[in-house]
Order: structure tokens, then sequence, then C-alpha cells
């Protein structure tokens, strides 16, 4: 009897382990499906608003797409003589200043 009890047992144990098992595959399954039509959706919205969570040691299945670079206009170089000069002593007269606020905080301490 104490062998029908323990086979009992074994038996309930391994049933309930291969409904686990059934469960969780069925679980993964729709987890993929909903995984699926969420990418679908932010494909279609333009992306997510934001990134998806780092995962600790799994690698992300695929990286998201990345937005195109914009290309940055270069800033024309000035020649004229005059725009120049008036460059160099505004220039100056802020380093002047800047020199006039710190020689002032020193005198303050």
């Amino acid at each position: 009897m104490v062998k029908d009890d323990a086979a009992q047992v074994g038996t309930s144990i391994v049933e309930g382990i291969n409904r686990l098992v059934a469960e969780n595959k069925t679980l993964r399954a729709e987890n993929e499906t909903l995984k699926a039509q969420l990418a679908t959706i932010e494909k279609l919205v333009g992306g997510g608003a934001t990134p998806a969570p780092a995962r600790r040691g799994r690698r992300p299945a695929a990286a998201a797409p990345a937005a195109p670079v914009k290309v940055r206009r270069r800033r024309a170089v000035t020649t004229d003589p005059a725009v120049l000069e008036r460059r160099r002593a505004a220039l100056a007269k802020a380093r002047e200043a800047l020199a006039a606020k710190r020689a002032a905080a020193r005198a303050g301490k």
C-alpha cells in the first residue's frame, strides 16, 4: 500500500509538471503573438515613445530601426574684414568684462 501511495504522489507531481509546461508553452505563444501585434502597431505609429527596458543577461531580439540622421549644414566662412573686426572687438570687450568680474570677486573674498 505504501508503494501505491508513493506512486500516486509521483504521478500527481508529474501531472502537475506536465500541466505547468503546457500552460507555459501556451503563454509563450500568446506572448509572441502580442509582441508581433505591438511591433506592427509601433511601425504604423512611427516607433515607440520610449525604448524597451534593458534586460539583464539577455540580448534584445532585434534592434529598432534608427531615425534618419539629419545632415548639419556648415556655417559659411565670414571673410568680410569689417565683420571680423567687430567680432574681435566684441570678444575683447567680453574678455575685459569677465576679467573685471573675476577681479572683483577675488577682492571681495
